[in-house]
């Protein structure tokens, strides 16, 4: 039989011995056996593999949980086929080969593929291997065998079994690196996905679910840029350790060089920098995360550490790139205030109070209103927005914000074609 699954190292097939051989050399040391006897012997047991397959099977079902996923026929199936590959080397082989373990590796594929761990599949190979030796025992007891014979029999068949468990191993090794590898590959390219805003929406649910995320709540996306491996480890592992949020873990893959992902809750990074956007459900989260990429090259140009969001930037993001900053910064903080041909009340009250170098009563005078009116337009400023302008850094950012909307709306009307 040969087996069509990928190669994933070559078996040591002199692990096992040669059947064959070893039963005509005993059988040439009692010539008071039959020469028919070692293919009556054999054609016995073939005919009760049947019988020893669904011993195996009921056993299997009592004693390994992990079967329980696959149906009584599978696991029947490849009991009998297993067992009849032993039986027709014992026939015909004169010398193990590669293609006397093809089945076996063919089963543990299928096993490793069907979520089935190590210890259950050896556990299921020795039942195998036990109720077939209890079967030789019966016939070659049957047969007049001497007990020297029996016995001799009997080490032989658990050499075998051992043999068949030790490539096994390492067959199941193998593939289960493999397995781990492509699943990692596809939570890999599902998170980049899900940042970069490439998923496909009919499949978020299902592929959320599968790599451990809530499809319906927010999570916080994050990115850092780390000048060494174990700055990245030093970083990933206190993500991991501070985003959680119960059940709920951090997910941390690289993204051209950074360390990117998504956090249940924020995480708090101390002595490194980690740029996170507002929390977002992941069918939402790439525009979040695009916030958090541009904090990240503002707060990286500015040598700054800790966990900081776009808007604890100040106007910083405004000199790393400052019409992509712009327009989200605008988005973000001057929200309130939706753009339009005439600006807010509030919106224009600031500008005025800002290009007057902050002159309350000067602004009050060109606006036709009591200073009072002013004053309280700058507080509802600060509450609807965050900023205060009291700070530097706030000033400035306002003052880029409303000047640019300014500077908008007039090109605006000039483009205007004329009534």
């Amino acid at each position: 039989m040969q087996s069509s699954s990928p190669q994933v190292g070559v078996p040591d097939a002199d692990l096992l011995p040669d059947l064959k051989g070893l039963a005509r050399e005993f059988f040439s040391q009692h010539p008071s056996l039959s020469a028919e006897a070692e293919h009556r012997i054999i054609e016995r047991i073939e005919l009760r593999l049947p019988e020893v397959s669904a011993r195996v099977l009921a056993e299997i079902r009592v004693k390994i949980p992990a079967y329980e996923r696959i149906d009584d026929a599978q696991i029947a199936g490849s009991v009998l086929g297993l067992l009849s590959a032993v039986m027709q080397h014992a026939k015909t082989a004169e010398h193990p080969s590669r293609q006397v373990l093809d089945p076996f590796e063919e089963h543990a594929q299928k096993r490793s593929f069907d979520g089935v761990p190590l210890d259950a599949l050896l556990q299921a190979i020795h039942i195998g291997s036990r109720e077939l030796i209890a079967v030789l025992d019966e016939e070659f007891q049957a047969a007049g065998l001497p007990m020297e014979g029996l016995l001799q029999v009997r080490d032989l068949a658990w050499e075998w079994a051992n043999g068949i468990t030790s490539t096994v191993a390492r067959l199941h090794g193998d593939l289960e690196e493999q397995r781990l590898r492509r699943e990692r590959a596809r939570r890999t390219e599902f998170v980049r996905s899900l940042l970069l805003g490439t998923h496909q929406h009919e499949r978020l649910r299902s592929q959320a679910l599968r790599f451990g995320l809530a499809a319906d709540r927010p999570y916080i996306p994050f990115c850092s840029r780390p000048t060494s491996r174990r700055d990245a480890l030093d970083i990933a592992s206190t993500i991991l350790r501070t985003g959680g949020d119960g059940n709920l873990s951090p997910i941390v893959e690289t993204l051209d060089g950074d360390l990117v992902g998504l956090a249940p809750t924020r995480p708090h990074v101390d002595g490194h920098l980690v740029a996170i956007g507002e929390p977002m459900v992941l069918d939402q989260v790439s525009r979040s995360f695009a916030d958090a990429c541009a904090a990240l090259d503002a707060a990286h140009a500015f040598e700054m550490q800790g966990t900081l969001m776009l808007e604890d930037l100040g106007p910083r993001p405004l000199v790393v790139s400052a019409e992509r900053a712009a327009e989200r910064l605008d988005r973000r903080i001057l929200a309130p205030f939706p753009e339009g041909p005439e600006p807010h009340e509030i919106e224009r009250t600031v500008l005025d109070y800002l290009n007057d170098n902050q002159d309350a009563e000067g602004t009050a005078k060109r606006m036709c209103v009591h200073v009072n009116t002013v004053r309280y337009r700058l507080g509802r400023f600060r509450e609807l927005t965050g900023l205060d302008l009291r700070r530097t850094e706030d000033l400035v950012a306002a003052w880029w914000l409303l000047n640019r909307r300014a500077a908008a709306r007039r090109e605006d009307v000039s483009a205007a074609p004329p009534s």
